[in-house]
């Protein structure tokens, strides 16, 4: 997008023009309160000092108008923070229902959002939260040769009914993707899935066994 040329900043390159000086000369005369380049010189000398064209006239900008104003955007991208679904799609349903899902997500990648896969975590309340947190903090001085006794294990869940697809959500690059608000809750011993898992001692590791919770 070209820069805006103020009319003050017009009339000084004309009345400079109109005494001989090249464009060079005008654009450091300008400098540094002024930044125009020697095109935008001879662009605006063309365009008002060899017319009688108003300086204050802006031609109409080409092409179809945007769909969306700026202020439009930053309602799109506050209402998406406050949603307790932030997806673009839900948003365009409940404020913009004449713009298409592709526009409005074009939109808010030019204001610096990103779409990104929720996250899996479990489902935790304040007890389970303030036991977890009792948990660690009883082992914070352990010392390694304890440690080399802990078997540790994780499995892998798989839906064996509906989609296991991962649902998407809008943040900005420097935001937490472990933000509550963007993460998708889990809840243990659900019906219809089967696990894989496995265990991981010190020296070796352990079998992976399948949990068929169907």
């Amino acid at each position: 997008m070209a820069r805006y040329t103020s009319p003050e900043t017009k009339a000084q390159i004309i009345a400079l023009k109109k005494l001989k000086y090249s464009d060079r000369a005008i654009v450091q005369l300008l400098q540094p309160q002024t930044e125009v380049s020697h095109a935008t010189v001879g662009r605006i000398w063309a365009k008002y000092g060899l017319t009688d064209r108003p300086l204050d006239r802006h031609d109409p900008i080409p092409g179809r108008p945007r769909k969306l104003t700026p202020s439009d955007v930053r309602f799109a991208a506050l209402a998406l923070a406050r949603s307790r679904v932030p997806t673009a799609a839900n948003i365009r349903r409940q404020y913009f229902p004449a713009v298409g899902s592709s526009t409005l997500r074009r939109y808010l990648r030019e204001l610096g959002l990103r779409p990104y896969k929720r996250r899996r975590v479990p489902l935790l309340t304040y007890r389970h939260r303030k036991a977890r947190r009792a948990w660690a903090h009883s082992r914070l001085f352990w010392p390694q040769s304890r440690w080399d006794n802990i078997v540790f294990s994780d499995k892998v869940r798989i839906e064996l009914f509906g989609a296991d697809s991962g649902q998407y959500y809008w943040r900005r690059p420097s935001e937490s993707p472990y933000n509550p608000r963007y993460t998708k809750k889990t809840i243990s011993h659900g019906g219809g899935v089967s696990s894989f898992g496995g265990a991981l001692p010190k020296r070796e590791s352990g079998n992976c066994t399948l949990y068929d919770a169907s």
